[in-house]
């Protein structure tokens, strides 16, 4: 990942949490299809717009899927604004596969 600039690497961490949280509505759209499976989608659309931000902030992070992990190296944020986007990433999501 290291061979493109750092603002193509931002693109392609958006462009991925994109597709994922495609993933995840039409997973839940879809017969047959886990709950469970749809809420990985959600995970993983979250933790790629965390690096996106990351990277667009030329903050390092460990190679790593826990979103705890991903919000930590944020010092500029306050603990409560990062637990204030972690509380509106989970109802975001309640909201999302209640209400979709």
């Amino acid at each position: 990942m290291s061979a493109q600039p750092p603002h193509d690497w931002v693109k392609e961490w958006l462009g991925r949490a994109r597709s994922d949280l495609v993933l995840c509505k039409t997973a839940l759209e879809t017969p047959g299809i886990l709950r469970e499976d749809a809420c990985y989608h959600a995970q993983q659309s979250v933790e790629k717009a965390l690096k996106a931000l990351l990277t667009a902030m030329n903050v390092a992070y460990p190679r790593t899927h826990s979103l705890d992990v991903l919000l930590c190296p944020m010092p500029q944020f306050s603990p409560k604004l990062i637990l204030d986007i972690g509380l509106l990433f989970v109802y975001n999501w309640i909201y999302f596969i209640l209400f979709s």
